[in-house]
């Protein structure tokens, strides 16, 4: 692959490794960045009541005197009273203004000698008439904390549960390790409250109708909150046997060798005192997961005074939120005390979310022209029937309860107007994955294929990111789901972090985080604006992991995702999973992993626009009686035309379709009602009434 940091650069490498062939004249090879990593941030503390919002600088400009306002007597001082002492000062070379200065700072300093100042000639300056009272304006925080690392998993056993479907919380198992000291200082700014004026403009620059009084006193609150969140930066660091201190360029060999890395330098710690000591212990931790108890908290101003907020360490307890408040204290005594901090990385990585192309299993952004959307689903809730669409947006069928030969109720295929698609089994051809997701659904039976519809119905309840749907034709039809094959990988930046003591240079321990698997929780059943509706598992189409708690009778194959997801993976050989995905494109599918940034995804429209409105929604209606009359077209042709009435309450381009031998007849419809003169003598006809441009007409503006 050709690689160059410019486009010269990379216009150079091309011609270098494909001397013969060189970058074709239509085509032009960019660089497109990658998906992010994620680092996890330090601890944060939030301070308030500190003082640390007053302002740096005065609210009014500075007040200015001319020399004819100087002060001249006070409290029975005058200029005369103290012409002796200012003779005794030389104030030759300086400004005109200096005697009348000088004089005034004589009067008024015997003036203050007295108490009050009274009975004043000019304007008294606005500093040096009161005693001067050194400001509080804190500058540091200096905080030393005890950290207890826990084991987040020994052999089979995990030592964490992943809890409330979006973190961890340690189950009281495994021995704490040794506890470690770590300290720190950072410096204060009072940032915290505009940050959430910040937060608040987007909000209501997101939403109309908000008083805008309202928000304006909110943000001004928030602007003056006396409130301060800080990081304790150096936390992670230290656990990592890092420091975060900044540091000379490296040059030379050293630099080729660290290359562009931004982390922090190793600290390998201290070495035996004599050949026959022990090393001091690692404090390396491959995971931060454990717990915290503040040992000192102090808070130094720009003058160098000092508050300390903890006065007994043992009884200091801090404010936290719910899920921080440990369920198993590793320290009974006075556990109030203590803050738990779930599993977090130590260096930074990420969870891609890709789509693969539905045919190949290739990535779809690298191979043009592929397409992750496999079919599209919709529930035909007038049939009680689950209609498939073709990738690009063309009818193949649909799948409903009937009556086989023996009187059995069965789930059975029956091709749509258009389709090539007669038997269920040639649907493998078209799509394998389609074929297994609903290969799986008809084999089960009614009561199965019932309940995946019902599921399905539900979720879509919970997806609303576009406001509320046509109440017309809504009523009969959910939305279209795309069912679409993405991948999910961890990867790590870089080598993974070991331990960098002296010891286990020659000695390295065996690095276990690589084998450590981690939840991935797909969806958010609680929020409109998420459109998953369920998952396939890699190739585990006996089940269907559903967003919601799915509809009863599927003999256990809907599965809820729950609290406990099925899918995990780990950094190392189990790092990549594929999921079949079932989702409303209009919104995004979340994935939340607690020790990443949640990944949001949203199919690319160019995948989706034109497969839905090129969909047609097909409603079937007989036997019913409808006569058929020629009427003239737009070129003065004759066209076949069917005499029936349309549904009032849903507009749109209605025609009918009926199979004639083994082809699809497609008429236009003349609309009429009871009250209209037959035109011809009616037939009885089965067929579907059609409605083609359903997309344009699912919603209202409302």
């Amino acid at each position: 692959m050709p690689w160059g940091k410019t486009e010269a650069d990379l216009a150079a490498s091309t011609a270098a490794l494909y001397p013969d062939h060189g970058p074709r004249a239509a085509r032009r090879l960019i660089r497109v960045p990658a998906q992010d990593y994620d680092y996890s941030a330090d601890p944060v503390l939030a301070l308030d009541g500190a003082h640390l919002h007053a302002p740096l600088t005065r609210g009014a400009p500075l007040p200015c005197r001319t020399p004819e306002r100087l002060v001249t007597r006070a409290s029975g001082i005058t200029t005369a009273d103290v012409a002796a002492v200012a003779r005794q000062i030389d104030l030759t070379h300086q400004p005109a203004c200096f005697p009348a200065l000088l004089s005034e700072f004589l009067i008024l300093d015997r003036a203050l000698k007295t108490g009050a100042i009274s009975n004043v000639t000019g304007t008294l300056p606005e500093y040096g008439t009161t005693a001067w009272r050194m400001p509080w304006q804190p500058l540091y925080l200096l905080w030393k904390a005890e950290y207890f690392p826990l084991p987040f998993r020994e052999g089979d056993t995990d030592h964490w549960a992943f809890i409330e479907r979006s973190r961890y919380q340690w189950q009281g198992t495994g021995e704490p390790g040794t506890p470690l000291v770590v300290s720190g200082r950072q410096l204060l700014a009072p940032t915290a409250g505009h940050a959430l004026d910040g937060d608040l403009d987007g909000y209501a620059r997101l939403r109309t109708g908000l008083p805008a009084d309202t928000m304006r006193r909110l943000r001004a609150g928030a602007r003056e909150r006396d409130l301060l969140s800080q990081t304790l930066d150096g936390f992670g660091a230290a656990l990592a046997q890092r420091q975060p201190l900044a540091g000379l360029q490296p040059a030379g060999d050293t630099a080729a060798l660290i290359g562009n890395g931004d982390y922090p330098p190793p600290d390998p710690g201290g070495l035996p005192a004599s050949d026959w000591d022990e090393w001091p212990p690692s404090t390396f931790q491959e995971l931060r997961a454990g717990q915290l108890a503040f040992l000192d908290l102090a808070v130094v101003d720009r003058f160098g005074r000092a508050v300390n907020l903890i006065g007994d360490p043992s009884h200091f307890r801090p404010e936290m939120s719910r899920t921080m408040r440990p369920a198993h204290p590793v320290s009974g005594y006075d556990s109030d005390r203590l803050v738990e901090l779930g599993p977090r990385l130590l260096q930074p990585a990420r969870l891609r979310f890709d789509f693969l192309s539905a045919t190949a299993d290739d990535e779809a952004d690298l191979n043009p022209g592929a397409n992750p959307v496999c079919a599209w689903l919709l529930h035909n809730r007038l049939d009680e029937s689950l209609v498939v669409y073709a990738p690009d947006g063309a009818a193949l069928g649909e799948l409903r309860v009937t009556l086989n030969d023996s009187g059995q109720h069965e789930v059975s295929w029956s091709p749509l107007p258009g389709s090539d698609v007669a038997d269920f089994d040639q649907l493998r051809a078209r799509s394998r994955h389609t074929y297994d997701l609903l290969n799986a659904v008809r084999s089960r039976g009614p009561q199965t294929f019932d309940a995946f519809r019902d599921t399905v119905d539900r979720t879509l309840e919970t997806i609303d990111p576009d406001g509320p749907a046509d109440p017309g034709l809504g009523f009969f039809l959910g939305r279209p789901l795309a069912l679409v094959r993405t991948r999910l990988t961890m990867d790590l930046r870089g080598p993974l972090r070991t331990d960098v003591s002296w010891q286990a240079l020659f000695d390295p321990p065996e690095p276990e985080l690589p084998d450590y698997p981690w939840a991935i929780r797909l969806g958010e059943a609680a929020q409109a604006d998420d459109g998953l509706v369920g998952y396939v598992l890699d190739d585990d189409y006996d089940h269907f992991e559903t967003v919601i708690d799915p509809a009863g009778g599927s003999g256990g194959y809907l599965r809820p995702i729950g609290d406990n997801p099925s899918l995990h993976l780990n950094f190392g050989d189990h790092r990549t999973a594929v999921a079949t995905v079932l989702l409303d494109p209009r919104a995004a599918v979340h994935a939340t992993t607690d020790i990443l940034a949640t990944k949001r995804v949203f199919v690319p429209q160019e995948f989706t626009d034109q497969a839905i409105a090129r969909m047609s929604v097909n409603f079937r209606t007989g036997p019913l009686l409808a006569a058929t009359t020629g009427l003239r077209g737009a070129e003065d042709e004759v066209v076949e035309t069917v005499l029936m009435p349309t549904p009032a309450g849903v507009v749109g381009n209605w025609t009918w379709t009926e199979k004639r031998g083994d082809a699809w007849e497609k008429l236009p419809i003349l609309s009429q009602d009871q009250y209209d003169l037959p035109l011809a003598e009616p037939e009885l006809r089965s067929g579907f009434l059609t409605l083609d441009d359903a997309a344009a007409h699912s919603r209202t503006d409302r």
